[in-house]
């Protein structure tokens, strides 16, 4: 099994082979089955990432490479950014930090069936979460019948983006590379909608403006993915929206229309 991290920039794993891997597994709240399954009967290729960057990281993103019984290579991508969103990050009250963003100093654990784990290890106590409280899914190992089974031979931390706007990893998922194309859009289109709404147009002529990006969602490109996550989201305010609240649904949407605010970077 290959493990590929970014020690360069602070994000280690730590993998079973490891004599300190027992233990940090051990302090990683894990949810209940059926969310993954037996904790006791998990997939024995994982590791643990280690936050020692120093800040946040607002986004990581995996991808799980395998190998079949007949010798077929397959991959299993893991977008740990669902939302231009994400990348908002203003220190404040800790109990609102208990999943995200992952805080330096915590840890999570990387299974071929999720990243699990919370910041309970390094809020203070009164503020630490009971149970789980956070994750993100991604591609399985799990057996199908009639198929030849699959054997994880690599995972890669593909990407991870901090809070200073720092970009590292080598993105074969594309998802740094994507980053751009999509803030120019979601601006676009989140600009649009608040100057429809401020000139008096009808919530319907909104719906029309965002319904093409909030079809049915796809895994690739990632830059739709992401925009999907916008349109979603703007519909489901619009649609519940009531017309005296209108400035403050166009005010919602210039909201959408800076993001991300913080520069990103690749050095």
């Amino acid at each position: 099994m290959i493990y590929r991290d970014l020690p360069e920039v602070g994000m280690p794993f730590v993998t079973p082979e490891d004599p300190r891997f027992e233990q940090l597994k051990s302090q990683i709240a894990l949810p209940p089955p059926p969310f993954s399954g037996d904790p006791d009967h998990l997939r024995p290729e994982m590791a643990v990432i280690l936050n020692q960057s120093g800040q946040p990281a607002l986004a990581m993103s995996f991808l799980w490479k395998w190998i079949d019984d007949m010798g077929n290579a397959t991959q299993s991508r893991m977008h740990g950014l669902s939302s231009l969103s994400q990348l908002q990050f203003e220190p404040g009250d800790s109990r609102r930090m208990r999943f995200h963003p992952f805080l330096p100093g915590s840890k999570r654990l990387v299974t071929p069936d999720g990243v699990f784990g919370d910041n309970s290890d390094v809020l203070p106590n009164e503020t630490r979460p009971s149970g789980f409280l956070g994750g993100f899914a991604g591609g399985s190992g799990r057996v199908h019948p009639g198929r030849p089974q699959r054997h994880p031979v690599e995972i890669q931390l593909d990407s991870v983006i901090f809070a200073d706007g720092l970009c590292a990893g080598p993105d074969e998922m594309g998802v740094l590379s994507a980053l751009d194309t999509v803030a120019k859009e979601q601006r676009r289109m989140a600009a649009e909608a608040a100057a429809l709404l401020r000139n008096g147009a009808t919530f319907g002529a909104v719906f029309d403006l965002l319904r093409p990006i909030a079809g049915r969602p796809v895994p690739e490109p990632p830059s739709q993915n992401l925009l999907f996550s916008f349109g979603r989201q703007a519909l489901d305010r619009l649609i519940q929206a009531q017309d005296e609240r209108r400035d403050e649904l166009a005010d919602w949407f210039d909201e959408q229309s800076r993001y991300p605010k913080i520069k990103l970077h690749r050095s």
